[in-house]
C-alpha cells in the first residue's frame, strides 16, 4: 500500500522559513550555498541511455553512463528522465547548487541523490518545475543485505553533510525502500550535519510493506496522520519518513 503525506515547509520539523539560498551564508544550520544564475550553470540532461552535459561556467563533475558524480562547487541544472539513475555529490564537496528543473529520476539499487560526506549542498527545486526521485525496494540493506550500493533512502546525507532543500517547484520522493530523506550526523571526523527544508513544495509516497500475519509480531505504532497534539507527536509521525 501507498502512503502519501504533502509538505508545504512542514512544521514537523525546525523548518526555516527563508528565501532560498540567494546569498553566501554560513552558521544557522544551512548549507553554504554561492550566489547562481541559470544562464551560467552547467546543464546535465538524463535519459536511460546516458547523461549528456552542455558545459556552463562550471566543470567540477564526471559522467559514467548515468551516474553524475559533482566534484567542484557551482551551479549545476538537472533534467530529463531516466529509469536508472543517480546524482552523487562527491565527499568534502562544498558550495554546490543543484537545481532540479523538469527531472524524473529513479534509481534502481541506491539513492537517487546522495550527498557525501562533509558537503555543502543546496538543491533547488527550479520556479514552476515539477520534480520526482523514486528509489527501489532493492535501496534497503537490511531486506537486500547483499546490495552494497543501498543507502536506505531516496536522498541520502551522509555524516557531516550540511543540505538544504529549497525552490519555487515542486518534488515527489518516491520511497519504496526505506526512508523518503535521511540525514547524517554530526560527528567529531566530519563536521557538522544539517538538513533544512523551506519554502518547497514537497510530496512524500512511501511503501508500507504487508505484514506477515503467521510469523509472531510485536505491534506497530500508528501510521495515521495526527490530527493535533503537540511537537512529539508530529515529530514520531514525520521521523519514518525522514530516518530520524
Amino acid at each position: 500500500m501507498k502512503k502519501l503525506v504533502s509538505i508545504l515547509c512542514a512544521a514537523a520539523l525546525v523548518l526555516s522559513l527563508a528565501a532560498c539560498g540567494a546569498e553566501s551564508h554560513s552558521g544557522g544550520g544551512d548549507a553554504k550555498a554561492a550566489v547562481y544564475s541559470l544562464e551560467s550553470a552547467t546543464t546535465f540532461t538524463f535519459s536511460d541511455s546516458g547523461i549528456t552535459a552542455q558545459d556552463g561556467s562550471y566543470t567540477g563533475y564526471e559522467i559514467d553512463g548515468t551516474t553524475l558524480t559533482i566534484d567542484g562547487a557551482g551551479a549545476y541544472v538537472v533534467t530529463g528522465t531516466c529509469a536508472d539513475g543517480s546524482i552523487q555529490i562527491k565527499k568534502g564537496t562544498t558550495g554546490v547548487t543543484l537545481a532540479l528543473n523538469g527531472l524524473a529520476l529513479t534509481s534502481a539499487d541506491t539513492a537517487p541523490i546522495l550527498c557525501g560526506k562533509s558537503t555543502e549542498v543546496v538543491i533547488v527545486a527550479a520556479d514552476g518545475s515539477t520534480n520526482s526521485l523514486t528509489d527501489a525496494a532493492e535501496n534497503n540493506d537490511d531486506s537486500y543485505p547483499d546490495n552494497t550500493e543501498a543507502e536506505n533512502a531516496v536522498i541520502k546525507c551522509k555524516d557531516g553533510a550540511q543540505v538544504t532543500l529549497c525552490g519555487g517547484g515542486a518534488l515527489t520522493i518516491n520511497a519504496n525502500g526505506k526512508n523518503g530523506i535521511k540525514s547524517g550526523a554530526s560527528t567529531t571526523e566530519e563536521g557538522e550535519a544539517s538538513l533544512t527544508i523551506r519554502e518547497l513544495t514537497l510530496t512524500i509516497t512511501f511503501d508500507e510493506k504487508p505484514h506477515d500475519t503467521t510469523a509472531e509480531t510485536t505491534p506497530q505504532e500508528d501510521s495515521s496522520m495526527p490530527s493535533e497534539g503537540d511537537y512529539g507527536d508530529w515529530y514520531e509521525y514525520f521521523r519514518r519518513f525522514f530516518g530520524g
